[in-house]
């Protein structure tokens, strides 16, 4: 019996077109970037192998210098930046560009999270993989932003009777783990760190997303005017349920998680 295809949760060309939208102003909004960028190249210090030939999908995300300190840690001689924009090889982890077994190391830099075929997308990159090379990604986590998805739930019960998709879901550690596994990396490594950060309201919040190139890009996402009532509520709640003075000037504030999650897996030796 053949397989059904995974569920299609994401739209790509939304996806590509937020990416390009936002992608002139996208380092006004790179905190997490920042902090993903620092930790990944943090995580080369301690790998001993030398990686001749790398592939980095999501490169357009982070800043050139960060960029240079990753390749100097990692010690790559040839990178291919692969993404939708901007990169010398135009693609993404669903629609994997690479040739079997012609990297050293993949990295994937923030962008597994809207994979319609996640388990897909690895197995992918291992085959992408020559015998000993190391995939090793950062993703957002199942904690991100569990806030603002509960008000914006709560407040659609209040406001309309009903619940629409408005923040995607984020697969968690253990899930990562056991994908790792299934897509047959060995030695799977997965830990995560959360960032709490603090916003003036929800709507420098969304802002900010928007920002970031995160908005909404699931099929099953409202496609009706949503009332600025509903936002209102949701704010109401939000600072009913997180939110406290700010420790640098104690004015009231609202407190949302950030979760990244980083993955280190290996393709065994022959």
């Amino acid at each position: 019996m053949t397989p059904k295809p995974p569920p299609k949760i994401f739209e790509r060309r939304r996806r590509k077109y937020h990416r390009q939208r936002f992608a002139g102003q996208a380092l006004e909004y790179a905190f997490l970037s920042d902090i993903a960028a620092v930790e990944i190249a943090d995580r080369f210090i301690d790998v001993r192998p030398k990686f001749q030939t790398a592939a980095i999908f999501g490169a357009g995300r982070m800043r050139t210098s960060h960029l240079d300190n990753i390749v100097r840690h990692a010690k790559f001689e040839t990178v291919y930046h692969v993404d939708f924009f901007g990169g010398n090889i135009i693609g993404s982890e669903e629609v994997n560009p690479l040739a079997p077994e012609s990297m050293d190391c993949v990295l994937s830099y923030l962008n597994l999270h809207k994979m319609n075929d996640l388990l897909g997308a690895l197995i992918q990159i291992r085959r992408a993989l020559r015998p000993g090379g190391m995939f090793l990604a950062v993703m957002p986590g199942g904690e991100t932003l569990y806030e603002l998805r509960h008000c914006l739930m709560s407040a659609e019960q209040i406001v309309r009777g009903g619940v629409a998709p408005r923040v995607h879901p984020f697969a968690d550690k253990q899930q990562m783990s056991e994908l790792l596994s299934r897509a047959g990396f060995s030695l799977p490594v997965v830990d995560s760190d959360k960032i709490m950060v603090s916003y003036p309201d929800i709507y420098r919040l969304m802002h900010d997303l928007r920002g970031m190139g995160e908005a909404n890009t699931m099929i099953a996402r409202p496609k009706f005017f949503t009332r600025r009532s509903l936002f209102d509520q949701a704010e109401q709640l939000y600072r009913e349920a997180f939110a406290g003075p700010d420790p640098k000037d104690g004015t009231q504030t609202i407190s949302t998680t950030f979760e990244l999650i980083y993955l280190i897996g290996w393709r065994e030796e022959n």
